[in-house]
């Protein structure tokens, strides 16, 4: 299974490309259960002129869960550091670099049983402020 998921001038690409662990009653991963490839987000960073950001900090949120993610940009403005580990649920996602922050999307992961999850919608666009 392929999900996309962009993020503009701050574009954030998710890729829920495939599956892998067991969801835990408290959000965490049975790495052990599943055989199939881990579900992660492909974030992709750019500025408002639609460069590519790099050393973009990206953070992902669970609130309900209370967990959360970061990852770096590398140099094509790029990170796959968010994952199904996120937890079931909404999960809010920003990107920042110094003091410029983009807006707040929201993205739902779901598991459709003990091992395959997907992240919706297909697409988030966020924008690095100036």
């Amino acid at each position: 299974m392929k999900t996309a998921l962009v993020v503009a001038s701050g574009t954030l690409a998710l890729c829920a490309c495939g599956t892998v662990n067991k969801l835990e009653p408290d959000g965490g991963r049975d790495r052990g259960a599943c055989t199939a490839e881990f579900a992660s987000m492909a974030v992709h960073v750019v500025d408002a002129a639609g460069a590519p950001v790099d050393g973009a900090t990206v953070t992902a949120r669970n609130a309900g869960l209370g967990l959360s993610q970061t990852g770096t940009t590398n140099s094509a403005g790029n990170t796959t550091a968010v994952n199904q580990d996120i937890g079931q649920g909404t999960v809010t996602v920003t990107a920042s670099l110094g003091t410029r922050v983009s807006d707040t999307q929201q993205c739902t992961w779901t598991c459709s049983d003990q091992c395959l999850c997907a992240v919706q919608p297909v697409a988030l666009t966020l924008t690095l402020g100036p």
